[in-house]
């Protein structure tokens, strides 16, 4: 099944159709980018699972008129039914421009670049980025968790640089389960034969993101890929951290092409 972003006409939910040889999934929203149709009309298209409603933003906006009444607020009652009102309710103001000009947004008059826009283009070698564009960057540090290690687990030939690569035993410690204590070993294992220093074993784990942080693995200006959804918090560091899915991490610890000398790079978006 794939999921198709955000297409913004019929004819545009046609082509991916017949372009796509698989079931597609439509996520519709009122007010948002993809038109809105019926179950029927969908399904003469041959889109699978075609309607997912946005139950989370309305429930959000709830939550935010309800404390917006605690401190004496006024409420905002049409923002549970447009993404325009929601937005404007958190303060971005872009959505209006964003669907004149879909994949990349203006800067309005005065407005610098934000942190991905002056972080990324170090690590790609370009002058600029925009919203919308996909940029292949180096990546400066790789965390690997030991979730990865119970689950899944493939021992790569090799790694590009030792000195990227953090392993962090994080979630299971102590290992409830026979699985988790049997990835122990894998990632003890992969630290040695690999050589990575920053292997935080049990006895110097702990979360990984305060690790991270108290170990000075996120650094300012670079870009820091872990197996952990809540990565994003190395950015109160001015770093630019994602978490990523395990095949994904152990990608960014490879070397570019095998046998090639130069440093890992990670697609991002």
């Amino acid at each position: 099944m794939i999921f198709v972003e955000a297409p913004q006409s019929l004819a545009e939910l046609a082509r991916d159709r017949r372009e796509v040889p698989a079931p597609l999934l439509v996520n519709m929203v009122a007010g948002g980018l993809t038109p809105e149709l019926t179950t029927e009309r969908l399904a003469q298209l041959g889109t699978g699972s075609p309607s997912i409603r946005c139950r989370a933003r309305r429930r959000a906006v709830a939550m935010l008129n309800s404390l917006a009444a605690l401190g004496g607020f006024r409420r905002h009652r049409a923002a549970a039914d447009r993404p325009a009102g929601f937005f404007e309710l958190l303060g971005l103001r872009e959505w209006p421009p964003s669907r004149a000009l879909p994949g990349r947004r203006r800067r309005s008059p005065g407005m610098g670049m934000t942190m991905i826009e002056k972080i990324w283009p170090g690590s790609a070698g370009l002058a600029e980025v925009h919203t919308g564009q996909t940029v292949v960057c180096d990546v400066d540090m790789t965390v690997l968790i030991d979730l990865q290690f119970a689950t899944g687990w493939i021992q790569p030939l090799r790694i590009n640089d030792p000195d990227k690569v953090a392993v962090i035993m994080d979630h299971a410690v102590p290992a409830p389960t026979v699985q988790d204590a049997e990835g122990g070993p894998r990632a003890r294992t992969f630290a040695a034969t690999s050589r990575i220093s920053r292997f935080y074993d049990v006895g110097r784990h702990g979360i990984c993101h305060q690790v991270i942080a108290e170990n000075g693995l996120a650094r300012p200006g670079e870009i820091l890929a872990c197996t952990d959804s809540h990565t994003c918090a190395g950015g109160a560091y001015n770093t630019a951290a994602r978490g990523l899915g395990p095949p994904r991490c152990s990608r960014s610890c490879a070397p570019a092409r095998p046998g090639s000398p130069s440093r890992p790079r990670s697609g991002t978006s």
